[in-house]
């Protein structure tokens, strides 16, 4: 077949609310957020099984917050995602929250330490934009379209399989410190690029993870 040419077209991001975000002070835990739809290809009960090896591995309480929106035609896969998490015994390190507002959602991440987002073939998603006007490091899928608009490397980290995810969170929990200082780097960058009073729709176009 004729061969398809992609332009990745950059949309602008922060608007004069994302720009104004800053991180909140955390406990001794680290807190990972995943904003994200309870389908399948979100790759969820990977996710946690992902996150339950780590609080053997890592000295500090693992959380991972997990922001699944509208469920309501998720039944059967929030049913699934809770089988996985009690099957691996990791109920209290997994939290989810549903329906919460845009606004919730933002303070969430100003109270967390790392994003992640482990999508399969996701066309391009807005949240870890949100998450980096919180300051927070990333870490998400290779097939993800919006890493075409992201400096890889400053602060975001990225898996090509699911079975180097792991690999990765660890990583990204013992260089959090650094990553954090590069993130705020990417944040700047992505200001000067993206930033304008006349996108402020942006973030309502864009809402979905």
């Amino acid at each position: 077949g004729k061969e398809i040419n992609w332009l990745p077209l950059p949309y602008p991001i922060f608007d004069e609310n994302l720009n104004s975000l800053k991180p909140i002070k955390k406990n001794d835990e680290i807190r990972i957020i995943c904003v994200s739809k309870p389908q399948k290809r979100k790759r969820l009960q990977e996710v946690v099984t992902c996150i339950a090896p780590l609080n053997k591995i890592i000295k500090e309480r693992i959380v991972l917050e997990l922001c699944l929106g509208d469920i309501r035609n998720y039944t059967n896969e929030v049913c699934e995602l809770r089988t996985v998490i009690s099957r691996l015994g990791i109920d209290s390190m997994v939290n989810i929250h549903t329906y919460l507002s845009p606004t919730e959602v933002l303070h969430m991440m100003q109270r967390s330490d790392l994003f992640l987002l482990a999508s399969h073939k996701e066309p391009a998603s807005y949240s870890q934009l949100e998450a980096i006007a919180c300051g927070l490091p990333c870490i998400m899928s290779a097939d993800n379209g919006a890493i075409d608009m992201l400096p890889i490397g400053f602060g975001i980290r990225i898996f090509l399989e699911i079975d180097n995810l792991l690999g990765q969170l660890i990583a990204g929990i013992e260089n959090l410190e650094k990553d954090r200082q590069l993130i705020q780097e990417t944040k700047d960058v992505l200001k000067r690029l993206y930033c304008s009073k006349k996108t402020s729709r942006s973030r309502n176009l864009h809402r979905h993870p």
